[in-house]
């Protein structure tokens, strides 16, 4: 094969890495989403494993959305604000819910004093962040609008009533752990009439989609994260994004451990308790709101008998020990891939280690490059092995150059020929390259998706790992360490295709790394470093090693 090809196989190549990169690892824009869903009212079975999915007909013209309680004369609006070292939240009787939700120790940005992060609603206004709707034979009844009565409030305990219909009362008891992101609620619909009521209820998350989210970055545009649908079903974690929900996209059947909506470092999710949901309903309530409906079974009521849910609700960030301490797998909402996952959690651990003791993650960055080279010594020593050979045998390959200068045919002919009757491997130089691989991709993910990392400062000028160096400083340092490294790196071949491939290849992936982590360049870049260091005392050593060669055959 002749070295044209052979330029033209590596620009594929790399061509075809950042296709694969672009395609699987940087998210779709984002389409704007479709009007909102209308949906009929079902045929209602008295059964406690009825598996038709009870569907909120508010915005169906077919079934009455009769909220009585908003009608319910005497009772005002009240909004109660309740603090704690994690967050602020406002508490309101309209409907009986947590109308915002603010994480005190998380902001929008690291300039100045940004704004807090709210999570509920999660990415912006949401006309139904957290609501009820009850379906009592056939008639859908939302609570959105309803005012409940506030049968008790203390700092970190609300109870709320009201009645929904003439025959169904509903009370909903919230109770705050101000050292978790979680809240439990307790929902007790109890049938005050004189008959038996076939009684389905549901619950509903709104996620908001912004401008930003409509455009999902690219080759020289930061990578933005919208807020997206998301859920645990059997045992396997599923996302939707806002542009799938016009395309009527399938829920799996099964058993729903948690569901709500998620951006790149935070999460607001429901989390059952007591009840479990028999399937899950996605939707759009207008351009800039996208609702999840959660759907319990249907079940006879009679009357004088309650009918209890609970379920916590989680509105916080993406880390790992709030979300372990809450349960159900909801640690899985961090996305690191299936088999990445298995390189990026042991990341994690080493990271998060090392910060307790040096209180810097840009060290424990340093510190992890160091460890992740060590535990690559066997195939250093395999490349210095080959570069070894590579160096004593580079003087009869510079005879064959000028030898077949006007022939690159049968100098790319002899050369193989050559390098396989001495046992040399041209690809030695990239054994170190291979294993490295899965360690930078896993290393993007933990920082693209560890909420420890968000906002995290190393030194001067970098202060944010998980965002793109503001004045590429470091990437343009890893372009000048990657140049010094191919110089040292003995090549079999001299020729002016792969000269140029030399000279390309430092700036498309300095390119490449413009708008990638900081961290993720503090990695490549230490990582670059330490093998310019190893080559030399490599190279140094084999020069002063190396015994004069005498005239080699070429057969």
């Amino acid at each position: 094969m002749n070295h044209e090809k052979r330029f033209l196989i590596a620009i594929g190549l790399t061509v075809a890495f950042l296709y694969v990169w672009f395609e699987y690892f940087v998210p779709k824009p984002v389409p704007r989403p479709i009007e909102p869903v209308v949906t009929t009212s079902g045929e209602v079975t008295p059964s406690p494993t009825n598996s038709k999915m009870i569907l909120d007909q508010t915005t169906s013209s077919s079934v009455s959305k009769v909220p009585v309680a908003s009608i319910k004369s005497g009772v005002a609006k009240k909004i109660d604000e309740v603090d704690s070292d994690l967050w602020h939240l406002f508490v309101t009787n309209q409907p009986g819910s947590i109308e915002e939700l603010r994480l005190l120790k998380y902001h929008q940005s690291v300039k100045g004093k940004s704004p807090s992060i709210t999570t509920i609603p999660i990415g912006g206004p949401a006309t139904e962040p957290f609501t009820w709707t009850l379906n009592v034979d056939g008639t859908a009844i939302s609570d959105q609008e309803s005012v409940y009565s506030v049968v008790e409030s203390e700092k970190n305990r609300f109870v709320f009533q009201t009645q929904m219909s003439h025959s169904i009362n509903v009370k909903k008891t919230l109770l705050l752990d101000p050292k978790s992101y979680a809240s439990l609620w307790t929902v007790e619909i109890l049938n005050t009439g004189k008959q038996s009521v076939n009684l389905g209820a549901s619950t509903k998350l709104s996620g908001a989609i912004t401008e930003d989210d409509k455009s999902a970055g690219g080759f020289f545009k930061p990578r933005h994260t919208p807020v997206r649908a998301t859920s645990f079903i059997n045992d396997q974690t599923h996302h939707w994004s806002s542009g799938e929900f016009k395309k009527d996209p399938k829920v799996p059947v099964g058993d729903i451990q948690w569901a709500g909506f998620d951006s790149q470092y935070f999460l607001l999710a429901a989390i059952p308790v007591q009840g479990r949901w028999e399937s899950l309903t996605l939707g759009s309530a207008n351009e800039s709101e996208m609702q999840i409906q959660l759907n319990y079974p249907v079940w006879k009521l009679d009357p004088g008998k309650p009918l209890v849910y609970q379920l916590k609700l989680y509105a916080g960030p993406k880390d790992i020990d709030a979300l372990r301490n809450v349960g159900q797998s909801l640690d899985r909402a961090i996305d690191l891939g299936d088999w990445l996952g298995l390189v990026a959690r042991p990341m994690i651990k080493f990271l998060r280690f090392a910060h307790k003791f040096i209180p810097n993650y840009g060290v424990a960055i340093i510190l992890l490059t160091i460890l992740v080279r060590l535990l690559l010594t066997p195939f250093t020593h395999m490349q210095a092995k080959s570069m070894r050979k590579m160096q004593e045998h580079k003087p009869y390959m510079d005879e064959l150059k000028e030898k077949y200068k006007d022939n690159k045919e049968a100098y790319s002919r002899e050369l193989m020929t050559y390098m396989r009757s001495h046992k040399i491997n041209p690809m030695g130089g990239c054994l170190l390259l291979l294993p490295q691989l899965p360690i930078f991709f896993a290393l993007y993910r933990v920082l693209y998706n560890s909420i420890e990392l968000r906002h995290e400062p190393f030194a001067f000028w970098i202060r944010d790992l998980a965002a793109h160096d503001p004045y590429f400083i470091l990437p343009v340092l890893l372009g000048v360490a990657m140049f010094f490294q191919q110089k040292l790196t003995p090549s079999p071949s001299a020729d002016d295709a792969q000269q140029m491939m030399m000279k390309i290849m430092p700036v498309m992936f300095t390119a490449f790394m413009l708008f990638l982590p900081a961290g993720l360049n503090l990695y490549i870049l230490v990582s670059t470093l330490w093998g310019v260091a190893q080559q030399y005392r490599i190279q140094k050593g084999s020069m002063s090693a190396a015994q004069p060669l005498k005239k080699v055959s070429g057969s």
